[in-house]
């Protein structure tokens, strides 16, 4: 079986991406729009389905949306318009140039952050999303959710199986609507790093929306901080400490003999070394392993796991306050319990906690020692490019982040400012923007699902409708789905491991990895395809849409924009021409159908499956 990601194609298991090279027949199985496009059938009404298609419910959310205050709605200028797609030659970059780096420093470029990147530059865009304030507190919004609906259990119209997980909508709609483009990719990207669930662990549906809510409220206002700081955070919220079972962990009880009876959990204190800072074995500053006698070198022991165990022991969810929203403990770091803290000596990764340290000052030493750790600048800045950038980073481009990491120009350690400039403008991750070169060398990487359809809703300018509830739910379904949704990792361990590689594939067997095709297989590929292409077909049944920059267009140069949002033009031009013939099928007086056909087409390619640019 063979794996490739270059060329503008990908090949995984058991399927070959479309990429419609030659005459393109309607494949039964094709979604209503595109296969009316591939028909040269013209359709009816919003997205080719009438009322009569879509339940009351549906209706209503579709009434809802076109009642919403018109300040819900995406809008922009026509300055910002002119300025986004100016020719080549006008702008500071062009706009090729503005729409790759929107792909890793944000969910996918809008007309308002292309005609930004294009009018300021790379460099004073990322510098403008550091100083752009954060939107709504999760938190303020998940208790506004419940309250309005009297409870957490709720049925509405949803793109997506109606469900009760408040803030995996909340998610979606940050990630699809959010104005800080840049705090939210980064949001994004670490909670597959600190991977937690909506569901993060046996307790009620209420606790879970608001320590999840909570945790990603800290991630926003840590993410553009200190790595050391976003440690702290992690390890303190109550729901890393309920999805990790160490809230209400208890120090060791010991028999007459003096052996335990009883040790502490765990499972944070190994997963706080080996997921969330330096890995399983020592790396080099550009992320190659360190060797001894031609052997990998282990980080740390079990020795190591059981001491610092004992750091995480004592820590509890906080006590209702009165006057408090209820659950309202749920949304705040946990307290320490110094009764329950483990009072013995602490030893791990060289350094010594003593005996009786009280328990936040163990947690303190604890993280400092990890912070300092050399392997957190390669094995966090490594994870960071992959998600944003590449797949297979150069060495140098790994070491030129893990020295952004080391010292940011001022002395300072841990900068994520300085790591996040470094890993967007590297010189490797905007090799591609003067054009040219050969795509065979492995840049990009697979799209996640999540990813793919984030981007094609920011492409047609989605805004929220206003709802109580951001109506679209839990896509995480292989097969009903497209196989991923926020916040919906099976495990710790992500969607994906960041050194995957797909057994017996040609790209494995270079030594490279393509972390996204662990979730990416054939069916999940079908499945995402059509549940895009549906989305495109009905995202106005529940959510607003601005189409203005597509409309009018010809159906040559509505393809070429729509391949510019979605792929940075890099729909080969057979594709492009066999688009445009599809396009130009459907009526010139159902200019929105064309648009919806267009995006649909190129949202399918294999061009847009692969961020190969």
């Amino acid at each position: 079986m063979n794996t490739t990601m270059h060329g503008g194609s990908a090949v995984s298991p058991g399927a070959t991406l479309p990429a419609a090279r030659g005459p393109i027949e309607a494949p039964s199985t094709a979604p209503p729009l595109l296969a009316s496009a591939v028909l040269g059938a013209g359709l009816a009404g919003c997205g080719g389905s009438s009322d009569d298609d879509v339940s009351a419910a549906s209706a209503g959310t579709r009434r809802q949306a076109q009642q919403a205050s018109a300040a819900n709605r995406v809008a922009y200028t026509s300055e910002e318009l002119a300025a986004a797609f100016a020719p080549d030659g006008q702008g500071v970059v062009n706009a090729q140039v503005a729409a790759r780096f929107l792909a890793h420093a944000s969910h996918g470029p809008t007309v308002s952050t292309m005609a930004a990147v294009r009018t300021k530059g790379l460099a004073q865009w990322i510098e403008d999303g550091f100083a752009a304030p954060r939107g709504e507190r999760h938190v303020d919004r998940i208790f506004a959710q419940r309250d309005a609906l009297g409870g957490w259990l709720y049925d509405i119209p949803t793109f997506g199986p109606p469900n009760s997980e408040f803030m995996m909508n909340e998610a979606w709609r940050a990630f699809m609507t959010g104005p800080d483009a840049l705090r939210q990719r980064i949001v994004a990207a670490l909670l597959e790093i600190f991977v937690i669930t909506t569901r993060v662990g046996i307790i009620g549906i209420g606790q879970n929306q608001i320590t999840a809510a909570a945790y990603v409220d800290m991630l926003n206002d840590r993410c553009f901080g200190n790595f050391r700081d976003l440690l702290e955070g992690v390890t303190l919220s109550s729901a890393m400490g309920v999805y990790l079972s160490y809230r209400d962990n208890l120090k060791a009880e010991y028999g007459p003999d003096g052996e335990p009876t009883r040790v502490p959990d765990e499972n944070y204190a190994r997963e706080l070394m080996q997921l969330f800072s330096i890995g399983l074995y020592e790396l080099n500053a550009d992320g190659s392993l360190k060797l001894r006698k031609g052997k990998p070198r282990e980080t740390y022991t079990q020795d190591d796991v059981f001491n610092l165990a004992r750091v995480f022991t004592g820590w509890r969810v906080p006590k209702p306050v009165p006057g408090e929203p209820d659950m309202a403990e749920w949304s705040k770091p946990m307290v320490a319990v110094a009764a329950n803290h483990s009072p013995e000596e602490k030893r791990f990764l060289g350094k010594v906690i003593a005996a009786g340290t009280k328990p936040a000052n163990s947690v303190k030493r604890a993280l400092d020692t990890v912070f300092a750790h050399a392997n957190v600048g390669p094995f966090i800045g490594k994870q960071l490019i992959q998600r944003l950038v590449t797949s297979n980073p150069s060495g140098a481009y790994v070491a030129r982040v893990s020295a952004a990491f080391a010292d940011n120009g001022q002395g300072v350690r841990g900068d994520m400012r300085a790591v996040i400039r470094a890993v967007l403008l590297d010189p490797e991750a905007r090799a591609g923007d003067q054009g040219g070169g050969d795509l065979v060398d492995l840049r990009g990487k697979v799209r996640e699902p999540m990813l793919r359809l984030v981007a094609v809703a920011r492409a047609m300018e989605v805004g929220d409708p206003g709802t109580v509830v951001f109506p679209v739910a839990n896509l995480s379904g292989a097969s009903t789905g497209i196989g991923q949704a926020p916040l919906k990792s099976p495990t710790v361990f992500n969607f994906f491991r960041p050194g995957y590689a797909a057994p017996q594939s040609e790209l494995g067997g270079l030594g490279h990895v393509a972390p996204e095709f662990q979730l990416v297989n054939g069916p999940v590929i079908a499945a995402s395809i059509n549940k895009i292409n549906e989305f495109v077909r009905d995202a106005e049944t529940y959510l607003l849409i601005e189409l203005g920059h597509l409309r009018g267009l010809s159906p040559r140069a509505l393809v070429e924009r729509v391949s510019l949002l979605l792929t940075g033009a890099t729909v080969p031009a057979p594709d492009v021409d066999a688009f445009t013939q599809l396009v130009s099928r459907v009526s010139p007086f159902d200019p929105k159908l064309r648009v919806l056909i267009a995006l649909q087409l190129v949202a399918s390619s294999a061009a847009f499956l692969v961020q190969a640019w």
